[in-house]
């Protein structure tokens, strides 16, 4: 059985054709996450158990404090993490493919 962390990794793989690989994870009792990063850009995956979301922030600098959550606005029906992956995938290659330069 694969830990959250594991399932992040694995899902999310194909961040390695946008040429992001994984850079670590985030222990958290709350909110475990994975970060990937691409020269100074990164990606942190997660889900945040208390809200029972998934969350995908956006860092565009080395070293920024906040990212930018680009599923802020999703209304997840499940509490699942698996349940959530079939809506935030597709936004989040949409994602990648507008910013493609980064």
């Amino acid at each position: 059985m694969l830990n959250i962390y594991q399932k992040i990794r694995r899902d999310f793989s194909l961040l390695s054709e946008y040429g992001y690989i994984f850079d670590h994870d985030e222990h958290h009792n709350v909110m475990p996450s994975v970060v990937f990063r691409k020269n100074d850009t990164m990606i942190q995956i997660g889900m945040h158990y208390d809200d029972q979301k998934m969350f995908i922030l956006y860092y565009t600098k080395k070293n920024q404090l906040l990212g930018e959550n680009i599923i802020k606005n999703l209304n997840f029906q499940n509490v699942k993490y698996e349940k959530h992956l079939d809506k935030v995938k597709p936004i989040l290659m949409d994602f990648l493919q507008r910013n493609q330069s980064n």
